[in-house]
């Protein structure tokens, strides 16, 4: 596997762990004295996944640039396609209800 390709899947896997790191953080920060998949069911039952999601997927914009700064094109091919998918995400949520 040459460069362009492995940059490529590195920055998919960092833009796919990167939101829902964030939301974990987002999780420990406010919401510690529940349990994580507790605090996930009330975001999928309140209907506020969708958004908070949104937000998370902005951690990605800095990933985005970061990638760009360091001359790392195919690593920030990486991240848009994997921001992307959660724009996906995010519309089938919208769509179809949580």
């Amino acid at each position: 596997m040459n460069d362009t390709w492995t940059l490529r899947i590195t920055g998919s896997i960092v833009g796919l762990a990167s939101p829902w790191l964030a939301l974990w953080a987002y999780y420990k920060l406010n919401y510690a004295s529940i349990g994580f998949k507790v605090f996930l069911d009330r975001l999928l039952y309140t209907s506020f996944f969708a958004p908070m999601l949104s937000l998370a997927v902005l951690i990605n914009l800095l990933l985005f640039f970061s990638f760009l700064w360091l001359k790392r094109d195919n690593g920030a091919i990486g991240v848009l396609f994997a921001t992307i998918l959660y724009a996906f995400v995010v519309f089938g949520f919208k769509l179809f209800g949580s």
